[in-house]
């Protein structure tokens, strides 16, 4: 039988401690921020790739290997026990270069309507802004919630079906509108709904980081009074 000491032994290395979220590594050389790594290169190749034709495909395929690393990254930093501070800080900010780029390729192919990149990128401002306020006044960091996960996830699912375009549904033909593409007549791809359900929970996510942000703010004031 097994003793659970030596997974924890082996999983810190060199008798390093393991990191945790709660207690996460003040390092930066881990197999999870390596992984980070990569999904910043694939996603300046898909940049440099998508917009040649000919190379359009294959742009696609790395856009997803990318999107891939998200998931990868952070099952073997919990697994192996080697979260770290730079991963938490570093890997959210490569979700969004990610995330980014595909708006911009789509941007690019007049594939999205530009409410959804402005409606993203205002939302990712609001929350850097507040993140950043929130650091200063209370010394709180405000960790992922899950439903902004899932957001990253259908958004980048999204967003390959629609690079891709592929798997196309009838419109609804409720709106003949270029800004709302798929509630019209003119058949759509099934990505451009997954885009739709993302941007309703990027909505909700910014709304549960704000309501976490108000409570640590009243919490701080709560413990500053007498």
């Amino acid at each position: 039988m097994r003793d659970d000491t030596s997974q924890d032994v082996s999983a810190m290395g060199n008798g390093h401690r393991p990191g945790t979220p709660e207690n996460p590594l003040h390092t930066i050389m881990t197999v999870p921020n390596l992984i980070t790594l990569c999904r910043l290169i694939l996603t300046f190749c898909f940049l440099f790739m998508y917009p040649d034709t000919q190379y359009r495909t294959i742009s696609v395929v790395i856009f997803i290997i990318a999107a891939t690393t998200d998931w990868l990254d952070g099952q073997v930093a919990r697994r192996f026990h080697q979260v770290s501070v730079f991963g938490k800080r570093f890997d959210p900010v490569m979700d969004r270069v990610l995330i980014f780029s595909g708006m911009i390729a789509l941007v690019i192919t007049n594939q999205i309507p530009l409410w959804i990149v402005c409606f993203l990128i205002i939302r990712d401002v609001y929350l850097l802004v507040g993140g950043t306020i929130l650091k200063v006044l209370t010394g709180t960091i405000i960790d992922v919630v899950y439903v902004g996960k899932a957001a990253t996830f259908v958004l980048m699912t999204g967003f390959a079906f629609v690079l891709l375009d592929i798997c196309r549904v009838p419109g609804l033909n409720l709106v003949e509108s270029a800004a709302l593409p798929g509630w019209g007549s003119m058949p759509e791809s099934l990505g451009m709904w997954a885009v739709y359900v993302a941007v309703i929970l990027s909505f909700t996510a910014a709304c549960v980081y704000t309501a976490r942000g108000i409570r640590a703010l009243r919490n701080a004031r709560s413990r500053r009074q007498p």
